[in-house]
């Protein structure tokens, strides 16, 4: 891997972390066993605020990073830019919102839709080696495995048992992958 596709790496990385933190608080919420606080949805932000620092990291000219946003209508990538905007967002306000069940809902639909979006950037026809779904299927397990193993960074009841089943899920896929493909 060349040095400078790194930050796109920690960039997808650490928003689907922030996505997979995002889903568990919101279950939590939705089943009444998280109290609100503004801690959490900090957490979640800042490690999303850490990943767009790494993909402006990336770019040759950072002061023109709007530019990305031009062909929504045809790129993946400028609907990726806006997908993380919007989620980055929804947990702005599920913050400001100390937790509520409704922000917390949409912004976890805006981080399933963020990963979604994702996979289509690295589906594009002119990859054939990684445009299949995959790719799609491996950034949700990174969602599933990553945002279990940082609850226990909030303090909160860590989900041993679904990080268990995502390890097993993602060592399946790995080896049944190359033999599928």
């Amino acid at each position: 891997m060349e040095k400078y596709e790194l930050p796109l790496v920690i960039f997808t990385v650490l928003s689907q972390m922030s996505v997979g933190i995002t889903l568990i608080l919101t279950l939590r919420v939705l089943q009444g066993k998280l109290e609100s606080k503004r801690l959490y949805w900090l957490i979640s932000g800042l490690v999303l605020a850490a990943a767009s620092v790494a993909a402006i990291l990336h770019l040759a000219h950072p002061d023109r990073a709007y530019d990305a946003l031009i062909n929504l209508q045809h790129a993946w990538l400028s609907r990726e830019i806006l997908g993380a905007t919007l989620y980055g967002a929804a947990v702005g306000v599920t913050f400001l919102a100390k937790g509520h069940k409704a922000p917390a809902v949409l912004a976890s639909v805006l981080g399933i839709a963020l990963v979604a979006v994702q996979g289509m950037t690295y589906a594009a026809p002119a990859m054939v080696a990684i445009a299949n779904g995959l790719t799609m299927l491996l950034f949700f397990i990174t969602v599933w495995v990553m945002g279990c193993a940082a609850i226990p960074l909030l303090n909160l009841a860590p989900a041993v048992a679904a990080l268990r089943q995502g390890i097993v899920v993602c060592m399946a896929v790995m080896i049944a992958a190359p033999i599928i493909w």
